[in-house]
């Protein structure tokens, strides 16, 4: 169980939180896949010829199609092609900047609040692992 410090929101007849996670929770709560990147493969990629996308389009589509748990917002590529470029010229020029976040997680299980104070709208959520 992760207990975190939340704001408790109620818009347009949705309840939801507000809360930040330490990357050890965020590791516990969400599957990650790395579906391309440079790196690891860097001998591989210098000896291929054409110019490949840094994003394994068809595999990222494929595996959100894969489960119904597992989805995406749609995606507009030019924007994160110009992220993924953004962040290796960042890298390139030894000044890549923190990366901050709004990350949304959904979950059909009840979670539990506990109101701390006067204000019933902030307190302690628990989720589970």
């Amino acid at each position: 169980m992760i207990t975190v410090p939340a704001h408790k929101v109620r818009q347009f007849g949705v309840e939801f939180y507000q809360t930040s996670f330490t990357s050890g929770d965020v590791q516990k709560l969400v599957k990650f896949e790395v579906l391309s990147y440079s790196g690891a493969e860097e001998g591989e990629k210098k000896r291929k010829t054409a110019k490949t996308s840094a994003i394994n389009w068809e595999l990222l589509e494929k595996r959100i199609g894969q489960s119904e748990a597992a989805f995406q917002r749609p995606m507009i590529r030019k924007k994160i092609r110009e992220l993924v470029q953004y962040y290796l010229d960042c890298k390139e020029s030894q000044k890549l900047p923190a990366i901050p976040g709004a990350v949304i997680m959904i979950t059909e299980k009840k979670l539990n609040f506990s109101p701390l104070g006067k204000n019933p709208n902030l307190g302690m959520l628990q989720i589970p692992e």
